[in-house]
């Protein structure tokens, strides 16, 4: 550890402020890791970087599960501030909508961290079927069956052929003409 005196000067904070405990109970409260990592400083007085304070969190295996339970404590406390700064901002337009603003970023923030409860829920399954579609696949079908059991190789076609080869006969329709003679008789 002598070749480590920043982490060392860091550490004897984290102890001053409470140990690793105070550092868990403020991520929970809804502090981010760059909010605390903030409030830490390196011998020369700057702030110390959100990475170098998340690989202190994760170093020992036990305190990192105990950061993420905390994270997971936190996205609750996101939404609980979120809620506080709607309904304690002032009437005015810009601040309603400042409001506003901050309470959708920090429900968005705490659906990235805890899923299960604040993030959005996966769209269902959506399926599309159309009768065309349905048509045409079973005259595929009922060719490739005719083939098979005539022992023909089958042949690649394409719709339009497959379409033709299958078509209906035309079936010549009554005129306007033809049914009233037919209602008269």
């Amino acid at each position: 550890m002598a070749a480590k005196p920043i982490e060392r000067y860091v550490k004897k904070q984290i102890a001053d402020q409470g140990g690793w405990p105070r550092i868990l109970e403020r991520i929970a409260s809804g502090e981010t890791i760059a909010g605390v990592a903030r409030t830490l400083h390196r011998p020369d007085g700057q702030p110390i970087s959100r990475s170098f304070l998340a690989h202190l969190l994760h170093n020992d295996p036990e305190r990192s599960s105990q950061v993420k339970r905390a994270q997971i404590e936190g996205a609750s406390a996101l939404v609980d501030e979120g809620l506080h700064l709607v309904d304690s901002a002032p009437v005015d337009r810009d601040s309603v909508n400042k409001a506003n603003m901050q309470a959708q970023l920090r429900l968005k923030v705490a659906g990235f961290i805890d899923r299960q409860q604040w993030g959005e829920k996966p769209a269902g399954v959506s399926v599309n079927v159309s009768v065309a579609s349905l048509h045409v696949d079973a005259l595929r079908q009922r060719t490739w069956v005719a083939e098979v059991e005539q022992g023909q190789p089958l042949q690649a076609c394409d719709t339009q052929e497959l379409a033709a080869q299958n078509a209906m006969p035309s079936v010549a329709l009554p005129t306007p003409s033809d049914q009233r003679d037919a209602s008269l008789t």
